[in-house]
């Protein structure tokens, strides 16, 4: 088994690593409606998946507005909503946005009462889809 996990970790590492720069392309190219204060992102690693995530801090914001403008501004480069939900419980609402664009997924998430949106990017490709 080891040999097997290792030849598919060998023969994929220029497609990882080609799929890790272009996540981090496209988590760079995400607009900003305003100011950010403070935008802090890594590239992480699962099994053989790369995903990014990453926060960005806006001093001056209309919560509300954010959320609509993030998804006109990215309707209009080729994403699309794919579900929307708000989750609340005794303490924080949450409402986020998960988009696709082709193969790509991009969750923005937004805790009420915070200046803080969450930005979570993966590539559903064959590794993906395969649990790796």
């Amino acid at each position: 088994m080891a040999y097997i996990w290792g030849g598919l970790w060998y023969t994929t590492k220029d497609y990882r690593l080609e799929t890790a720069r272009q996540l981090e392309c496209i988590y760079n190219e995400i607009p900003n409606p305003e100011t950010v204060t403070d935008d802090a992102y890594g590239v992480k690693k699962m099994w053989l998946s790369y995903y990014v995530v990453g926060h960005r801090t806006y001093a001056n914001m209309d919560e509300d507005k954010i959320m609509d403008w993030y998804i006109e501004r990215l309707n209009s480069s080729g994403w699309h909503v794919d579900k929307r939900r708000r989750e609340k419980n005794d303490k924080v609402e949450i409402y986020s946005v998960i988009m696709r664009n082709e193969n790509f997924w991009l969750e923005i998430s937004h805790i009420r009462e915070s200046c803080r949106f969450k930005f979570f990017l993966l590539k559903e490709d064959w590794i993906y889809d395969k649990g790796l």
